[in-house]
C-alpha cells in the first residue's frame, strides 16, 4: 500500500510524500539505488542482508524536487536490533545535483544511529555510521575469532582405559586421550609389501586399551567462541565426565570458572562419582587490606557404597595453584589437604588379598609450601616471583577383616 502527498513551494519545489506499508528496508534501499541506475540492484552482503527483511511499516519517504536538486531521503526513528547490530535510526539518502558546468552529480547514501560492538555511532554527534550502498560496503563486521575451537576429537569402540592411566579426575583424563600416540606406520614405501602383524594395533597406544565389555568410545576438547571450554568423554559403561572451563573477557566476572562432573566404574558393583569446582577468579582472590588470600580448588568423591574422600585444594602433581594461598609481603604460603574413608574395593593404596579385606581404609594428604615473594592474578595478568620450601605428607591406614571370624582382625 502506498499513499502520496504532493506539495509545491513558491521557488519552483515539490515536495512529495510518500507512506510505504509492508515494505522492507531492502526493497526501499534497491528502490533508491534505481534512482540512480535502472540496472543496479543493492546487495548486502552477510550479515547485513539481515536488513533485507526488517519491514518498513509506516515509513514515510520525501522526495525534494528543485531546479538544481532532486533529492530523495528517508529517516526511521525507532529500535532495531538484529543480533551484531542496535539501530536507533537510520537514514536513506539519494541526491542529484546540477553542477555549474550544467553537469548533474549523483550520490547515494545509508546513515545509522546504532550501536556496533560495544561501539555508539550517531548523527547528532557528527558521527553517524555511513556509507555508499552503489560504491561501497558497508563497514566490516570485526573478526572475532573461530566459533569453534576443536583440540581433540577421538571415536571408537571395544576400548578403554588402560589401569595404568590416570583416570581420577577430567584434565587426568583428557591428557591422557591427548597423548595417546597413534600407530606408527610399518613399511609404507611405495612397491614394497607390508609386512603382516599379529600385534593387536592397541598394543601401541598408551593410556588405552582393547576392551570386549566396552562399548562406544568419544572423547572431545574444545572451545566455544572463545571463550567456554568444555571437555567431555564417554566410555560406556566404565567412565562419563564432562569438564566445564569459562576465561577471556566475553564471560566477564565468571572468567576462571571451573567446574567438572566424573563417573567411573570401579568394580561390577561399585561406582565413584566425583566433583570438583573452581571458582572464579574475582570470587577466589579476596584482598583484606594488606593481606591477599586465595581460596582452594574442591573436590567431593562419593561412592554408591557409601565411602567418600573429600579434597581441599591438596597439591596433586606438586601443583600449589590449586591450594589456599595467604600472601602478606614479603611472605608467602600454601596448603591443602585431603581426607577419606574408603574401603579395600575402593582404595588403590591397599594389597589385594584372599581370605579377607580391609575395611574402613583412611587415606589423607597434606601439602605446604612457604616462602617469600609476591604473586599477582588479575585476569589476564599473571605474574609471580617466589623463592619457597615445600613439603608433601600422604598416607594411608587400613583395618584388617578376616573372613574367618575366628582369625584376629588388624
Amino acid at each position: 500500500e502506498v499513499t502520496a502527498e504532493i506539495k509545491k513551494g513558491k521557488d519552483p519545489e515539490t515536495v512529495v510524500s510518500v507512506h510505504m506499508v509492508d515494505r522492507t528496508l531492502g526493497e526501499l534501499l534497491d528502490m533508491i539505488v534505481k534512482f540512480i541506475s535502472r540496472d543496479s540492484k543493492a546487495i548486502l552482503p552477510f550479515p547485513w542482508s539481515e536488513l533485507n527483511n526488517i519491514k518498513m511499516d509506516a515509513l514515510v519517504l520525501t522526495i525534494t524536487m528543485k531546479d538544481d536538486l532532486h533529492e530523495v531521503s528517508v529517516t526511521y526513528l525507532d529500535d532495531i536490533k538484529i543480533g551484531f547490530i542496535d539501530i536507533t535510526g537510520f537514514t536513506l539518502s539519494y541526491t542529484k545535483k546540477k553542477q555549474k558546468n550544467g553537469e548533474w552529480t549523483k550520490a547515494t547514501q545509508v546513515s545509522l544511529n546504532c550501536t556496533f560492538f560495544g561501539k555508539s555511532y550517531n548523527s547528532s554527534d557528527g558521527n553517524a555510521m555511513a556509507w555508499d550502498p552503489v560504491n561501497g560496503n558497508p563497514p566490516a563486521v570485526p573478526d572475532k575469532g573461530s566459533i569453534l575451537d576443536l583440540r581433540y576429537l577421538g571415536i571408537g569402540q571395544h576400548i578403554s582405559f588402560s589401569k595404568s592411566a590416570d583416570t581420577n579426575d577430567m584434565q587426568s583424563v583428557l591428557r591422557t586421550l591427548e597423548h595417546v600416540a597413534p600407530p606408527p606406520t610399518r613399511n609404507l614405501v611405495p612397491g614394497m609389501p607390508v609386512k603382516k602383524s599379529d600385534a593387536h594395533p592397541l598394543s601401541d597406544l598408551s593410556g588405552l586399551e582393547f576392551n570386549g565389555n566396552s562399548n562406544w568410545f568419544i572423547g572431545a576438547d574444545f572451545t566455544i567462541m572463545g571463550a567456554v571450554s568444555l571437555g567431555l568423554v564417554f566410555n560406556d559403561p566404565q567412565l562419563y565426565g564432562l569438564i566445564v572451563s569459562l576465561s577471556g573477557p566475553k564471560v566477564k566476572a565468571l572468567a576462571g570458572l571451573q567446574f567438572e562432573i566424573l563417573y567411573r566404574k570401579i568394580t561390577d558393583s561399585i561406582g565413584e562419582y566425583y566433583i570438583e569446582l573452581k571458582l572464579p577468579t574475582v570470587m577466589r582472590q579476596i584482598q583484606l587490606g594488606e593481606v591477599s588470600i586465595t581460596l582452594p580448588v574442591i573436590g567431593v568423591a562419593i561412592y554408591t557404597n557409601g565411602n567418600f574422600k573429600l579434597d581441599f585444594g591438596f597439591p596433586w602433581h606438586n601443583d600449589f595453584s590449586r591450594s589456599c594461598g595467604v600472601q602478606v609481603f614479603p611472605f608467602v604460603g600454601a596448603g591443602g589437604f585431603y581426607f577419606g574413608v574408603l574401603d579395600g574395593a575402593t582404595s588403590s593404596q591397599t594389597p589385594k588379598i584372599t581370605g579377607g579385606s580391609f575395611d574402613p581404609v583412611i587415606v589423607f594428604g597434606f601439602g605446604l609450601q612457604v616462602g617469600l615473594g609476591k604473586s599477582v592474578n588479575e585476569g589476564i595478568l599473571s605474574a609471580k616471583a617466589e623463592i619457597t620450601v615445600a613439603g608433601i605428607l600422604q598416607g594411608v591406614i587400613g583395618f584388617y577383616e578376616p573372613d574367618n571370624k575366628n582369625e584376629k582382625s588388624a
